[in-house]
């Protein structure tokens, strides 16, 4: 009996070789799908930080500090400038505007389409309406 050779059984090989396959594949699934956690993670923390920086630069004083900069920066580009016309509507309504000055920016807003290009009058409502923003 010792004398034959012992039969290779197939079967049992390709069995193998397939649940082989099958762990090889699954870890690395599992450190695929473990990677794009820790990139989730990382996403959602970098924007709860930013919302917190935003819900920060969002407060009534940032508000009405980024105003009166970007009123003052408004206010120079208009004497400067030959033709600011152009920018100033987009400039003037992407502002943030504190809460107290919403009528009285869109009455300034109002009075300098009403002055027809008329630089002193643009000038003297954009400085009461600085003199405003200084008052809150």
């Amino acid at each position: 009996m010792f004398w034959h050779k012992k039969k290779f059984n197939w079967p049992f090989v390709m069995f193998g070789l397939i649940a082989l396959g099958i762990v090889i594949s699954i870890a690395i699934l599992l450190v695929m799908i473990s990677d794009k956690a820790k990139d989730g993670v990382l996403r959602t923390a970098k924007g709860i930080q930013s919302a917190g920086e935003a819900m920060q630069n969002s407060s009534p004083a940032a508000v009405k500090a980024k105003y009166k900069e970007d009123l003052s920066a408004l206010r120079k580009q208009a004497a400067g400038d030959k033709n600011w016309d152009k920018a100033f509507e987009t400039r003037f309504f992407a502002m943030r505007v504190p809460a107290e000055l919403l009528d009285e920016h869109l009455q300034a807003f109002w009075d300098v389409n009403g002055a027809q290009g008329d630089k002193v009058k643009i000038l003297l409502i954009l400085d009461e309406l600085i003199k405003k923003a200084e008052a809150l």
